[in-house]
Parts: C-alpha cells; structure tokens; sequence
C-alpha cells in the first residue's frame, strides 16, 4: 500500500482488504505545565516596627493548566509571613496571577539586611511543578528620632546666630 498511494491517504476499503490482525492507534498530544516566578521588585526597604508587603506575579508560561498554586517562603528565623491568595485553584497557560506576601519581622529588630527565599508550587495532575526558587532582600533601617532632630538643627542655629552676635559686637568695637 506505501508502494501504491505514497504519500496520500489510503483508502478504508484498502486497509480492509488486507489480511492480518489490525491495532488502531491513537495519537493523544501532550503538553508541559511551567509554572514562573516574577518579581517586580527584589529589594525593599522598611523601617523597624514596619512590616514589608511584597508583590509576585505567579505565571504559568507551559501548554498545559497548572491546580493548586501557592508560594512557600522561606523567611528569617522570628518573621512571620501570610499570602493573599494564600493558594490559587488553577492558573491557564500565558496567564499570570498576582500574590501579596506580607513578611512581619520580630520586634525589637534593629538595623540590619534579610533575605527571604520563595519558591512557587502547583500541580498538573499528580505531577508536582515547581519554580525556580528567588530570594527577595529586605532592609531595615532605623527610624528617625524627631525630637533629637529637632535638637541637633535647634543647636546648630542658635551656634550660627551667637557668632553672628560676637563677630557683630567684635566689628564694632
């Protein structure tokens, strides 16, 4: 029958007439589920007793549908996180879904710099999917002390204003 018809199509009634047993095959095509990590911003800066809040953008750049999606983090030892969605039910191919992580550090931190590790889970069926891990920096800085502030220009001012007040006095003698 390759000899006969190439190329083209061979007919039913052909393939009927040949003798032998006979499987039909079927083709079923199969795609990959990708799921991505996107990260607008990968350092951020707080002041203490502030508690950072943290955009991701979870993508599912594969063929295939990617269930139950949700962010594990890695976080300092003492900080607390939450995830809002905390999991999403299914992200379609070329969409992507925001998550806003919220990371709350332990009182009493002073200054210092973090790093927090997140890595995106799913599923495809039984398949667990997985993304890259990312590392997002956080840094806390002190707050500013209003009143010593306030001190330091009050003290500054009155110093420029009495040797204004002596080299005047000084001149005119």
């Amino acid at each position: 029958l390759n000899r006969k018809y190439g190329t083209k199509t061979v007919p039913v009634e052909e393939i009927a007439k040949v003798k032998g047993s006979r499987e039909r095959f079927e083709l079923i095509p199969r795609g990959k589920a990708v799921l991505e990590t996107i990260l607008p911003n990968r350092y951020q800066e707080i002041k203490t007793g502030e508690e950072a809040v943290v955009r991701v953008d979870l993508m599912n750049t594969g063929t295939l549908e990617v269930e139950r999606v949700h962010l594990v983090l890695l976080p300092p030892m003492g900080w607390t996180y939450s995830a809002r969605p905390d999991t999403i039910e299914k992200i379609m191919p070329s969409e992507k879904e925001p998550v806003n992580v919220t990371l709350v550090p332990p009182e009493g931190l002073g200054e210092s710099e973090f790093d927090v590790r997140l890595q995106a889970l799913g599923y495809d069926g039984d398949e667990r999917i997985e993304a890259d891990e990312e590392d997002i920096t956080i840094r806390i800085k002190a707050q500013a002390n209003l009143f010593v502030n306030a001190l330091v220009i009050g003290g500054v001012i009155l110093l420029v204003v009495g040797v204004a007040v002596v080299s005047i006095k000084a001149s005119r003698r």
